[in-house]
C-alpha cells in the first residue's frame, strides 16, 4: 500500500483502528454459521465449540512465541556468569546506599544489592576519567569484577572486550593455579596495580563475593566491614 512502511506501527496504518470493529463482524458471521449446525444446540462446551476454536487460532502465535523462548532459556543457575545475579547482594552488607561501585555487570549490583552502579570501563585510562568525574560527586567505593568479563568467550575475545582491566578478571583463576596468592603477582601488571595493589592500588583490600566456578571479587577503597 502507497505510503506505509515496513513498520508494523506505522502511523499511516489507519485500518488498526477498524480491526476491533472487523473482529466483531468476523465473530459474528461465524456465530450464525455455527448457529446451523447441529452441535451448537448441544450443550456445554460442545455448544460453544467454535469460540473456543476462535480463541486457539488467535492465542497460537503468542503460545508458540513463549514455547520458543522457553526451550531458548539456559536450563541453568547461572545468569551472565553469576548464579542468579543474587550473590551481588552480598555487597549490600559491606556497602552503604551512599557508595557508588564500578561492576562488569552494575545493572545487577543496582538491583540485587540496591547500590550505585558504573560499568566497568576497558581502559585504564578510561577508568582514571570515571574516577575524575566521579569524584566531583562523591568518590569511588570499589571495583566489583565477575565471571561476567569473560564467560562464554575465549582469552583472545575476553582481552579484546577487557583490554588493560582483563587482569583482573581472570586474577582469582590465576591464584587458584599457582595456589599461591603471593606467587601469582598479577596483582602487580601495570595496568591494574595502580587499582588493586595491596601496597600501591587505590582499592587494595579484597573479599571474595562467590566461590571459583563463577567468581566474584570486590575490591574496597577503604577497610571492608560487614555493615
Amino acid at each position: 500500500i502507497y505510503g506505509l512502511t515496513s513498520s508494523q506501527l506505522d502511523p499511516n496504518q489507519l485500518h488498526l483502528l477498524f480491526a476491533p470493529l472487523m473482529c466483531g463482524y468476523g465473530l459474528a458471521l461465524i456465530s450464525i454459521i455455527w448457529s446451523r449446525c447441529k452441535l451448537s444446540q448441544e450443550s456445554g462446551l460442545m455448544g460453544n465449540l467454535h469460540i473456543v476454536v476462535i480463541i486457539l487460532i488467535a492465542s497460537a502465535p503468542l503460545l508458540l512465541q513463549l514455547k520458543q523462548l522457553n526451550d531458548k532459556k539456559p536450563h541453568t543457575g547461572s545468569v551472565g556468569g553469576v548464579h542468579a545475579y543474587s550473590l551481588n547482594g552480598s555487597l549490600n552488607s559491606i556497602t552503604t546506599p551512599k557508595d557508588v561501585i564500578i561492576s562488569d555487570q552494575p545493572w545487577a549490583v543496582a538491583w540485587y544489592a540496591d547500590r550505585p552502579a558504573i560499568w566497568l570501563p576497558q581502559t585504564y585510562y578510561d577508568f582514571i576519567k570515571v574516577e575524575t568525574i566521579a569524584d566531583k560527586v562523591t568518590s569511588i567505593a570499589g571495583i566489583h569484577v565477575s565471571s561476567m568479563s569473560y564467560s562464554g568467550e575465549d582469552i583472545r575475545q575476553s582481552f579484546y572486550n577487557n583490554r588493560d582491566l582483563t587482569a583482573m578478571a581472570y586474577l582469582p583463576w590465576i591464584n587458584y593455579f599457582v595456589r599461591n596468592e603471593n606467587a601469582a603477582n598479577i596483582s602487580q601488571n601495570p595496568s591494574v596495580a595502580p587499582l588493586i595493589d595491596s601496597q600501591i592500588g587505590r582499592y587494595p583490600h579484597r573479599t571474595k563475593l562467590s566461590g571459583l566456578l563463577e567468581p566474584s571479587t570486590y575490591y574496597s577503597r577503604s577497610m571492608i566491614r560487614v555493615k
